[in-house]
């Protein structure tokens, strides 16, 4: 299967900005990399199997990063995969 194209919503990207802002004032390059690097997995696999994602009522779907408590909300709209969302599980989010 072919992989989707994908993009970030400005929330996503703002989440991901708050993320590393966090990780880096706590001195945690090493823990940072290693979560950049499991969401990208995570998103690439989302590219490739986007029906993996737990489908909510709203019709957005939820894919948790594994080894890591971070969520990614997403949803397939023409053709592309859009990351909604990337949040910590501590956090609400509401469908």
């Amino acid at each position: 299967m072919k992989k989707l194209p994908y993009f970030f919503s400005p929330e996503s990207l703002e989440d991901l900005q708050s993320l590393y802002i966090f990780l880096c004032k706590n001195n945690d390059e090493e823990i940072l990399d290693e979560i950049r690097e499991k969401i990208n997995i995570a998103i690439q696999l989302l590219r490739e199997f986007p029906e993996i994602g737990v489908k909510k009522q709203s019709g957005v779907r939820t894919y948790p990063v594994l080894q890591t408590r971070y969520v990614i909300i997403f949803q397939v709209k023409n053709n592309e995969l859009e990351i909604i969302r990337i949040f910590h599980t501590s956090q609400k989010w509401e469908d």
